[in-house]
């Protein structure tokens, strides 16, 4: 998922992952990777109430993968 720059800070990418939980009542165990780095999604998935799995994958120097799982 990608919210353009000015569209960010809008609740968009809050009220999407809403949607899609909600559109998948089934699913009874949801998991991403997000970049490590950058602490800004890190933090919006840990307040959705992801949690990090310890899981991580080195892309390249200064990038990683974190696991999350909710």
């Amino acid at each position: 998922m990608c919210i353009l720059p000015d569209h960010q800070g809008k609740g968009y990418a809050q009220q999407a992952i809403i949607q899609a939980e909600l559109l998948n009542p089934q699913a009874k165990h949801w998991i991403l990777d997000t970049i490590k780095q950058e602490e800004k999604l890190c933090h919006f998935y840990e307040k959705m109430g992801y949690k990090q799995t310890g899981v991580q994958t080195n892309i390249k120097d200064g990038m990683d993968l974190m696991g999350y799982a909710k």
